[in-house]
């Protein structure tokens, strides 16, 4: 990892191994399908006096095979299909966060938008194209606590949908998804989140997750 901090920019650049190396030391296969990297810029900015930031990301790798690790077996393409045949892969990703309230009575406290936009080369990356857009912070009476909600969509690379075509229907898959975290005390917090999601699997019908977290700090 190298990190550049400069006045105005701070710069970041990560070199590692493409292939996943969990429940590994990574030395056994390290770098054996290439070298990947991440590359990222990020802008802190103010807007109408109200701090953000904003991020170009920019990641890839030489692998010309696919990431197995990362997809169930049901999802893995037949030998000599269409998927996975290309050398190389490459991402881009534009990010930011702006707030649009901050509260001079509880400092470092606000709410504000979020967004990301990801597009790739696709083959033999899964996604094409993803974005998500959403808004978090405190709420003004209860500056402790914390709250979010965020919409998503995928998109899957459309020679991995032809790939399956013959055994399992895909399409993009979106969602929703809500939290609030109530700050009991200063060492106390409980969580609770909401998703609904319109699943990948054309199949499926649309699913609901529900999720209660209580989280110590000492």
């Amino acid at each position: 990892l190298l990190e550049v901090p400069t006045e105005k920019v701070l710069y970041r650049l990560w070199v590692f191994d493409p292939d996943s190396q969990y429940g590994r030391t990574g030395f056994e296969t390290a770098f054996k399908s290439g070298v990947g990297f991440l590359g990222s810029v990020t802008f802190p900015v103010k807007l109408g006096g109200k701090p953000g930031f904003y991020a170009l990301k920019l990641s890839g790798s030489t692998r010309n095979d696919i990431n197995a690790d990362s997809l169930p077996a049901v999802l893995m393409p037949a030998p000599g299909s269409r998927f996975g045949g290309r050398r190389g892969e490459f991402a881009a990703v534009l990010a930011g966060y702006q707030y649009l309230a901050i509260y001079p009575e509880a400092p470092g406290k606000g709410w504000g938008i979020f967004g990301q936009v990801y597009l790739s080369n696709g083959d033999p990356t899964f996604l094409d194209r993803s974005a998500m857009l959403g808004v978090s912070g405190n709420p003004r009476v209860r500056p402790q606590d914390r709250f979010g909600a965020a919409w998503f969509r995928y998109s899957l690379t459309d020679r991995l949908v032809g790939a399956l075509s013959t055994r399992l229907a895909l399409e993009d898959e979106e969602g929703v998804e809500l939290f609030y975290t109530l700050g009991l005390s200063r060492h106390l917090q409980a969580t609770a989140n909401v998703q609904v999601i319109d699943s990948a699997v054309a199949a499926r019908d649309t699913g609901v997750l529900a999720g209660l977290r209580l989280t110590a700090s000492f």
